[in-house]
């Protein structure tokens, strides 16, 4: 009980200290995504031409990110109407960038049994695995925007649609969780093995690679 009492200060804190940093600094991030995400939408549908992009203050909502998208292709809607050369503008708040990476931090800062190197190092290593989370979920939300109210004909809408609703119902929060947990397990993986005080330098390495402990991870304690 009293190490579940630790991990939950540990992580409000934590909360705390990430959310405020992001609430400061969280625009920045954000516009080193953005053009990242126009990329990859542009890559995933060259029919769709990306016009402008960027952050801008909502009223009551706090700051959002908007892309401007002209649909280079007919798109027909239930009504038969075509919407070929349509341009379209899409908005959605700024702070849904900032859900992954504050509870991924969150977490790595206040995990138990992690030494502060090997906070240090979770927190690096989990920067890229941020970004491709992002980068899977916010593309899709915007291209489904476009989307919405289309029939969905091929298996790669349907995907898209299932995906959208998988984000939309928590999915956000659940692909933050399996980057700490594959975070961690990258920090157990890379650590040094433990070196019994009886190894001597002649020995087999513990770590199984079949060299002299000498010759492998002996420098590396």
């Amino acid at each position: 009980m009293k190490g579940i009492r630790g991990f939950i200060i540990r992580f409000l804190s934590a909360f705390v200290l990430v959310s405020a940093l992001f609430y400061l600094f969280g625009s920045v991030y954000a516009r080193i995504l953005l053009p990242i995400f126009a990329f990859e939408i542009e890559l995933v549908h060259p029919e769709y031409e990306i016009l402008s992009y960027g952050m801008e203050e909502v009223q009551n909502e706090g700051e959002s990110i908007y892309y401007v998208i002209k649909i280079k292709r007919e798109i027909v809607n239930k009504i038969g109407v075509p919407l070929y050369g349509t341009t379209v503008r899409l908005t959605t708040v700024a702070s849904a960038l900032y859900i992954q990476p504050i509870i991924i931090f969150s977490l790595l800062l206040s995990w138990p049994v992690l030494s502060i190197r090997d906070r240090g190092r979770g927190l690096v290593a989990a920067i890229p695995l941020t970004i491709a989370a992002a980068s899977i979920d916010i593309p899709v939300f915007f291209i489904c925007r476009i989307e919405k109210g289309f029939p969905v004909s091929s298996l790669s809408g349907q995907i898209r649609l299932m995906m959208d609703t998988f984000f939309s119902n928590g999915g956000r929060q659940f692909l933050a969780l399996l980057v700490v947990l594959v975070t961690i397990g990258l920090i157990q993986m890379t650590k040094p093995p433990r070196i019994s005080p009886d190894t001597g330098p002649n020995n087999p390495c513990p770590c199984g690679s079949g060299k002299k402990y000498k010759h492998c991870c002996m420098n590396k304690v």
